[in-house]
């Protein structure tokens, strides 16, 4: 079965119905986990089918079991304003296009029994601290605050070369599908990214980099790392050969 289907519906109906009569053994699952798209917008019940409707399935979602671990212990701090999780690598920050449950977003709605904005984002393979605003002025508020440089995030890479410390500004080719080009060419096309590299210290055969993120692209320090010839330790999206 491709992992895509597209279907135009011909006579009026139930999505249910439509679902169970040709995808018996997957319907239940692909409505659940928000596998299904009706004209463009996900479908997450079921819903009033018309002709010429159009449906998109994506029948093989990727799955994160890592979001098991979620629990009030993985919360660090919580106030009336916002809240501040310790993200585990392989689970995503938010919904993913064919996978609307298994998330740290809806894993915390769940907990928490509240709406939550995400006010910044860390890639699946990615841990490490994550803020999630209770409101929407909140989430306003905070973005004014990173625009203004007065809050900032840190990172720590693991790579097998030292990259060269100090500031690096590239401009990222945002492609279709990952990987995403680190250029030093300017171009109307592509997106400014900045970072700075405040120490490199050496543990055993790898390289522990201290970065400071100055702009916040999707990739950004991965496509980084990779443009100065140190990709990080795993990462064979972005050009390594090695693992830990």
């Amino acid at each position: 079965m491709p992992g895509i289907i597209f279907r135009r519906i011909e006579k009026e109906g139930w999505l249910e119905d439509y679902l169970n009569s040709h995808w018996p053994s997957l319907a239940e699952e692909l409505l659940s986990l928000g596998c299904v798209y009706l004209n463009g917008h996900r479908a997450l019940e079921n819903k009033k089918l018309m002709p010429m409707d159009l449906l998109r399935l994506h029948t093989q979602p990727k799955r994160f079991p890592e979001i098991t671990s979620i629990s009030k212990k993985t919360i660090i701090f919580e106030n009336d304003d916002f809240v501040i999780v310790d993200k585990p690598p392989g689970i995503p920050t938010h919904a993913t296009l064919d996978n609307y449950r298994e998330n740290l977003l809806f894993a915390l709605q769940e907990i928490l029994t509240c709406k939550l904005f995400p006010v910044q984002r860390l890639d699946i393979g990615t841990s490490g601290l994550c803020l999630y605003g209770k409101s929407a002025q909140f989430h306003r508020d905070f973005q004014k605050l990173q625009r203004a440089g007065l809050v900032y995030k840190e990172y720590r890479a693991l790579t097998d070369q030292p990259p060269p410390t100090g500031m690096h500004l590239h401009f990222l080719q945002l492609c279709h599908r990952p990987p995403h080009k680190a250029h030093l060419v300017e171009s109307p096309l592509f997106k400014k990214c900045e970072l700075e590299i405040l120490e490199v210290h050496q543990k055993k055969w790898t390289y522990c980099s201290h970065i400071r993120l100055i702009t916040g692209r999707t990739h950004q320090i991965r496509a980084q790392l990779s443009a100065l010839g140190s990709p990080i330790v795993g990462d064979g999206l972005y050009g390594s050969n090695t693992s830990l």
